[in-house]
Parts: C-alpha cells; structure tokens; sequence
C-alpha cells in the first residue's frame, strides 16, 4: 500500500499480495489521516469502506482515467512504478522479507 500526503511524505507498507481489506487500510492510516483530508483512490470497494467507517471523504476515479479536477492519481501510480522496477534485481522477493528489503 503506498499514499503521498500533502506534503508529498511517502506512506507504505507491504498489506500483502492481491485484493486489500479494509482493516488492513484502517491498521496503514490508523491516526495518519486529518479528519479534514480527502482521500483519492481507484475504484477498489475496500477504499469506500474504510472511508465510509473513517467519516473521510472519497474520491474514486473510475479504471483509466487517472485525473479529474485536483485530484489524481499520478503521484502513487509513479512512486509504485518505480518501486516495482528498482524491486526487480531482487528477482522475486517474498513477502514476509519485503520490509527488510525496503529499510
């Protein structure tokens, strides 16, 4: 899971492979989001969940458009990007070692 705040701080930790919960969103962001920030996200229903239980404000962008009004996704889509590659001389790092890795 990776998000940038306002100030561009980088937020990330290895959630695990696949589809993300909500309480693995809630367990990232826990005491991390002002109760005035707008998150912005795809369209994963995990995101509308947490959102809804955290009384924060969603924005989701539907699949392929990576930018409406302010908000955009372009940041995260550019720093995972660039994780994925600079993870790739690792080749293949399990799961349970990725934090060892990222420190």
């Amino acid at each position: 899971m990776v998000a940038l705040d306002c100030s561009r701080n980088i937020i990330f930790e290895p959630v695990g492979r696949g589809k993300i919960s909500a309480a693995a969103i809630r367990r990232l962001f826990e005491n991390k989001i002002d109760s005035e920030a707008i998150a912005c996200t795809d369209l994963c229903r995990s995101f509308k969940k947490f959102a809804r239980e955290s009384n924060l404000e969603l924005v989701q962008l539907p699949k392929g458009k990576k930018k409406e009004g302010i908000y955009h996704l372009q940041h995260v889509n550019s720093f995972h990007s660039k994780l994925k590659n600079w993870m790739t001389r690792f080749n293949g790092v399990a799961t349970k070692y990725l934090s060892d890795y990222l420190a």
